[in-house]
């Protein structure tokens, strides 16, 4: 397994690459997570939301069930010479049987 990413957050993120939709002002967008957990997750992107900037996400966690959907906001940015380009999504509440679903997913990664 990968390096375990504990900073400021309240969960540990797994490195963990799904498919991601990210829908917010009215437009859908492509995107890849590098890291996830049941709080958040760190999408890679070229594009620049605000932070704060509510949205909703798409996700296909590999686990054989239908992709999750979840709504969270954006609070991180990296863009220009930082490495991955991305967005850090907080998520806003989540059930617990998804929680447990993403928690599943990327201990199986």
């Amino acid at each position: 397994m990968g390096e375990i990413i504990l900073d400021r957050r309240q969960s540990i993120r797994f490195p963990f690459e799904a498919k991601a939709i990210l829908c917010f002002a009215g437009a859908v967008y492509s995107a890849v997570t590098r890291d996830l957990s049941s709080k958040g997750a760190f999408l890679v992107t070229d594009l620049a939301a605000p932070v704060s900037t509510e949205v909703e996400l798409t996700l296909d966690v590999h686990d054989g069930l239908s992709p999750i959907e979840i709504s969270g906001r954006v609070v991180r940015v990296t863009f220009g010479s930082e490495s991955p380009r991305g967005l850090g999504i907080e998520f806003d509440e989540v059930e617990a049987k998804v929680a447990q679903r993403i928690v599943a997913a990327t201990r199986q990664s």
